[in-house]
């Protein structure tokens, strides 16, 4: 399915969020191309999973490189204080997110109190690309369910 054309809406507390939403966050300056998309919604409103796309790093030749995580389970008041700006919806979801998913249920996982800014600033400190963030990221920050 093919995405919707960029809405360009700015975010504003209690926005209905929706599953394959694309949003743009509050990101430090390595991260200007970053963005998110809602995976899924927690059922009890508390926490949503998301994928965060094109994390700027430099890559062992010092040139720029992107990339980002399959899953990351943060609570919504944490995204919230993250979202800036809709850039599309019925985005597709990343290829290993209900894997990503399925592992995090299994280990009851939680969910990260940081913003997304901060969750990107430990993903690219640790190197842990494409990872589900649950099992690769210190757990400063990190509530159980």
């Amino acid at each position: 399915m093919a995405a919707r054309p960029p809405q360009l809406v700015k975010y504003s507390r209690g926005m209905e969020l929706a599953v394959g939403q694309r949003w743009t966050f509050d990101a430090h300056e390595v991260d200007h191309r970053a963005s998110v998309v809602i995976c899924r919604l927690e059922e009890d409103g508390r926490g949503v999973h998301i994928a965060i796309l094109d994390l700027g790093r430099t890559a062992p030749d010092g040139q720029p490189s992107f990339s980002g995580t399959n899953q990351t389970p943060i609570a919504r008041e944490a995204l919230e204080r993250s979202l800036v700006r809709l850039l599309e919806a019925d985005v597709a979801l990343p290829a290993d997110f209900a894997k990503d998913y399925e592992s995090w249920k299994s280990a009851k996982g939680g969910f990260f109190t940081m913003t997304v800014a901060e969750i990107a600033a430990m993903v690219r400190a640790s190197g842990a690309y494409q990872a589900n963030t649950t099992k690769t990221v210190a757990a400063t920050g990190y509530i159980k369910k």
